[in-house]
């Protein structure tokens, strides 16, 4: 019943969320904040006390998590809200496989983007230089990128939905698991 419901609540954050961030780059508060609440109230009601706190950590980890990302400007605030909420559905012990999900996800969709638009090769040189001259100097270099590659920007709602799909379904045996839980 809890697999269930908790499948339930992420299809409803998390397809609206990947719509709408699709349509106009923005994820509703009146849409991430009362999942929040869900998430605590499901954590509470299958598992008692134990269950509050698993979603509570899920949902602290998430969002710490997202505002590491949210500082540099790499995620939006949306973005980080979303995640927030499904670290609190899917509790403590899935958050670190749903952000490495979530991680590898964005990757493929950021990597795609740049495909589409012709920039790949030239992000991909950026990196490499980054890299070399980090070593190099034996300090962190990071070359921002430029104009064209500044314009892309990412629906990374779908990088969530696709990551978080694919942990909760792997792990409840609908789907191969992309980690072992």
């Amino acid at each position: 019943m809890m697999e269930l419901a908790i499948t339930l609540c992420l299809a409803a954050l998390l397809i609206p969320a990947m719509i709408t961030d699709l349509q106009s780059r923005r994820i509703a508060n009146a849409l991430v904040f009362p999942f929040w609440g869900i998430a605590l109230a499901l954590g509470l009601l299958f598992g008692g006390m134990a269950g509050l706190g698993a979603s509570a950590a899920g949902l602290g980890i998430a969002l710490v998590a997202g505002l590491v990302f949210w500082f540099p400007g790499w995620l939006g605030a949306g973005d980080v809200k979303l995640m927030a909420a499904v670290g609190g559905l899917t509790g403590a012990p899935l958050v670190w496989h749903a952000l490495a999900a979530v991680a590898l996800s964005g990757l493929l969709l950021a990597l795609g983007a740049l495909l589409w638009r012709g920039l790949l090769s030239s992000a991909l040189q950026r990196y490499r230089a980054s890299l070399a001259m980090t070593l190099a100097g034996r300090q962190l270099i990071y070359l921002r990128p430029g104009a064209d590659e500044e314009q892309v920007r990412l629906p990374y709602a779908l990088a969530i939905g696709f990551g978080t799909g694919w942990v909760w379904l792997g792990q409840a045996g609908f789907i191969p698991a992309l980690i072992a839980v």
